[in-house]
């Protein structure tokens, strides 16, 4: 404040306004400088929220798909070993009618 005095070559009331004005001025920039941190830090927060949320999802999806796997080929060898099972079946009721002699009366 002393050099702006000294330069300054009003009197003391008209010093004390202009410092008074600067001062404001100041404490106006610093208050909107924090509310843009925080609203920057705010958006950034909101960002990694929706991106941990996203990751999350994929990973259940990833989940149910592997499961969705293991179920299609566990359906797929149920599947074969029924056909097996009923061709060896169809094969052996061919057999035992082949070897049953029919008696006509």
């Amino acid at each position: 404040m002393g050099v702006l005095k000294e330069s300054y070559k009003g009197n003391d009331v008209d010093l004390r306004r202009i410092m008074a004005q600067y001062d404001d001025g100041m404490h106006a920039v610093e208050a909107r400088k924090k509310e843009e941190r925080e609203s920057q830090r705010d958006a950034l927060m909101s960002k990694l929220a929706a991106r941990k949320r996203m990751k999350e999802e994929l990973n259940r999806e990833a989940a149910v798909a592997m499961e969705l796997n293991k179920i299609s080929e566990s359906q797929v060898k149920i599947s074969k070993h029924t056909r097996i099972s009923l061709w060896q079946l169809a094969e052996s009721l061919i057999e035992s009618i082949s070897d049953f002699e029919f008696v006509v009366l």
